[in-house]
């Protein structure tokens, strides 16, 4: 090989840069089409870590990297996942992926359940901004029995402002829905 000859191609993927002989360049789309290969390999590891915390064999992770914080999958001392009920889950995914230092970014929303601060506070007192998943759902959990009563109510009433359709919402809930879809709010 003529050392003079030889070329790399820039790195977008954070990969080491391939080297490239003579007059031939690797063609931009190539490697556009490698670093989103490498994305998609990337994602399939991280579903696969997270799907082993649930193999006794394997362990927290089989690949030996720290996982996200999964509060479903961490077996806390106060909450267990037979606690979490179906439309708990869904409001809780749809509000912050199960991401406990989830924050929004425009608003004081923030945990799993995306509780604006005042109402933390209310909840959990000089405890308004744990990052502990069983204190974020003990303060979620008070929260939508005291406005929706139930989280099937509250699951409701949030896919009615994601749909700007208060009629989705219960019906004691409908004006309530209306005047968050005028305000271009959505969730719960």
């Amino acid at each position: 090989m003529n050392r003079s000859t030889r070329t790399t191609t820039p790195s977008v993927d954070g990969h080491e840069p391939e080297p490239v002989h003579g007059s031939k360049r690797e063609h931009p789309l190539h490697t556009l089409q490698t670093a989103a290969g490498n994305a998609a390999v990337a994602r399939l590891v991280a579903s696969v870590q997270r799907d082993d915390m649930d193999d006794p064999h394997l362990g927290p992770n089989a690949f030996g990297r720290p996982d996200p914080v999964d509060p479903r999958r961490a077996g806390g001392s106060a909450i267990k996942p037979d606690d979490i009920t179906d439309a708990e889950d869904w409001i809780i995914e749809h509000e912050s992926g199960w991401q406990p230092r989830a924050k929004a970014p425009t608003t004081s929303a923030f945990g799993l359940g995306q509780l604006l601060k005042s109402n933390r506070v209310k909840y959990l007192g000089a405890k308004a901004d744990s990052t502990d998943p069983a204190d974020q759902i003990r303060a979620f959990r008070a929260y939508v029995r005291d406005v929706y009563k139930t989280a099937e109510r509250a699951k409701q009433f949030w896919m009615a402002t994601q749909a700007k359709d208060p009629s989705l919402a219960p019906e004691d809930l409908r004006a309530r829905a209306g005047n968050w879809i005028k305000k271009k709010f959505v969730g719960y």
